[in-house]
């Protein structure tokens, strides 16, 4: 694994992956700022992720990379299409000496159009994963197998230390939630007046094979309000408002509110701070509870805990995961004749015992 030999004074990283990703990143890029001041950086992120990316203050500029899934249609896919040329023209304009991709590469279609972006962005260096060989375009690369045990968080660390060798090792994540964020969650709290701990539930995401069942959320919430006295806020974006309300109606004796596509990102940062614990499936939640040191209970049928599983926090996450013939999966619908049996295989009985061992210290 090669270092950069000539002087980057200007670059530019890539992580184009969900808020999680970035969360799990800002140690590597912190750390690339301490080792050299004075270096422009500019960072690269998924839209839905640049308005939080650009709280960060060790980065100079954000550009805000247009979201697309196969799902789509083509017209959104054609409009988002143009937005990604204009924001690659600016890029360009902005004279990066090198491009450091901090994402692994996961098929050929994708390294192709990383291939294309690099040359299209001039950069005399471009550095990152060579996922199973995908990445031989790269002039600095790290290695990456899939049969390695190795975090996400590993790999953008090793990625940084192309540019810096010697980085030291990256530290818990911060998490910048403005002041009126803060003040926005004391006034729900404070206007909800119900007494009891504060749990978490984050049910939804973007992929349908990595959502736990409604139903099953609902038992669970029913089992632990009457052994915890507790209440619960629903978390998520407005696509997920439908399960949060599926949840509410199917367990009505629960003091339950709803926060999905209400709470913004740094707001739902703060609530899940101040949570006893959260509940959710693979998704930025988990991270930001892993950086907040929140305890957390994670369903995680699908994915690959191995990359998937945040570094800090170990002794308060609990992820419960079942191998399968498929495993790991990154469909977005699972495509099998008896779908999601990942997910049937984890129990609420299940869930309920990995919550008690989380919370057995203030059990009362």
């Amino acid at each position: 694994m090669k270092k950069a030999e000539a002087p980057c004074r200007r670059i530019l990283l890539l992580c184009a992956g969900g808020i999680g990703d970035f969360i799990e990143a800002v140690p590597s890029i912190a750390a690339l700022r301490g080792a050299n001041p004075e270096r422009f950086i500019g960072l690269l992120a998924v839209d839905r992720c640049a308005e939080y990316a650009r709280r960060c203050p060790q980065v100079d500029r954000v550009y805000a990379w247009p979201y697309w899934n196969n799902e789509m249609g083509w017209m959104s896919k054609f409009w988002r299409g143009l937005q990604a040329l204009a924001i690659l023209w600016k890029m360009r304009k902005d004279r990066f000496d090198a491009v450091f991709n901090f994402m692994g590469l996961g098929s050929k279609a994708g390294a192709f159009r990383m291939r294309m972006l690099v040359r299209c962005l001039g950069v005399r260096t471009a550095a990152g994963r060579d996922t199973d060989g995908l990445g031989d375009f790269y002039d600095l690369k790290v290695p990456e197998h899939e049969r390695e045990r190795k975090s996400e968080s590993d790999y953008f660390h090793a990625v940084a230390r192309l540019l810096e060798a010697d980085l030291p090792a990256p530290r818990v994540p911060t998490l910048w939630i403005l002041s009126c964020e803060k003040d926005q969650v004391d006034a729900w709290l404070r206007d909800w007046g119900e007494a009891g701990p504060l749990f978490l539930l984050h049910p939804g995401g973007d992929r349908e094979t990595r959502r736990w069942f409604a139903p099953r959320y609902a038992r669970l919430v029913t089992e632990l309000s009457v052994n915890y006295k507790a209440r619960f806020a629903i978390l998520g974006s407005a696509g997920d408002v439908p399960i949060a309300e599926n949840i509410a109606r199917s367990a009505p004796g629960a003091a339950i509110r709803i926060f999905s596509g209400r709470a913004n990102l740094g707001q739902s940062l703060e609530l899940i701070r101040r949570a006893r614990i959260l509940i959710c499936n693979n998704s930025m939640a988990m991270h930001a509870a892993a950086a907040a040191g929140t305890p957390c209970v994670v369903v995680c049928a699908s994915g690959d805990i191995r990359r998937d599983r945040p570094p800090w926090n170990r002794e308060k996450t609990v992820l419960l995961w079942k191998p399968f013939e498929c495993s790991p999966c990154y469909f977005w619908s699972c495509p099998k004749p008896r779908p999601m049996e990942c997910m049937e295989r984890i129990s609420v009985a299940e869930v309920l015992r990995a919550c008690d061992s989380l919370l057995a210290p203030s059990k009362r």
